[in-house]
């Protein structure tokens, strides 16, 4: 596995979470109608809306969420390294707004679990909620990080691996028509 890893602290989840930040934060991403044409959403009820964050946080996605605060924190802080006179003063002000942090961080959960619902049904939803109240469904929830970050590290590694491979392989089918490929 290569060294690159999540910016979200022990979530191999933060790729996930990334898109799917790029995505609230932009509506327009992932749309494909044309831009001076809203899109009607259906209405999503309570009921549906709360079994699609059930679903959400017991999948495992948790974790990813609750790092979010905290690694922004982090990066703030490093980028003030080149004012040390300031640390103190940057650890107050980030105490104090920690709270209106995290009533953001559980605005991009409910936008998260909008995004399921209007993916699943809520049928769907009570189906994969009774999965994760299954002592399998529990075990996988809370190993979804580690599995994730694992997958991350493996993808990346496999997709070097084929890429240099079919570039080999390109260059070596070009020599033989007589090309060269720097």
């Amino acid at each position: 596995m290569s060294g690159a890893r999540s910016t979200f602290p022990s979530s191999g989840l933060g790729g996930l979470l990334l898109a799917l930040l790029l995505a609230i934060g932009s509506p327009a991403l992932g749309q494909s109608q044309p831009s001076g044409a809203p899109k009607a959403e259906p209405e999503i009820g309570a009921h549906h809306l709360a079994l699609a964050r059930d679903v959400l946080l017991a999948s495992g996605m948790a974790p990813a969420f609750d790092a979010i605060v905290p690694a922004v924190s982090e990066q703030i802080k490093k980028h003030a390294v080149a004012r040390p006179h300031l640390a103190k003063e940057i650890d107050e002000v980030l105490a104090k707004i920690r709270p209106e942090m995290e009533m953001q961080k559980q605005r991009m959960i409910d936008e998260a679990a909008r995004i399921y619902a209007r993916a699943l049904s809520e049928a769907e939803l009570r189906e994969i909620v009774a999965f994760f109240r299954t002592p399998a469904g529990q075990h996988y929830g809370a190993t979804q990080a580690e599995l994730a970050d694992d997958l991350a590290g493996a993808l990346q590694d496999g997709t070097q691996d084929l890429s240099e491979e079919m570039l080999k392989r390109v260059r070596a089918e070009l020599e033989k028509r007589g090309h060269t490929l720097p």
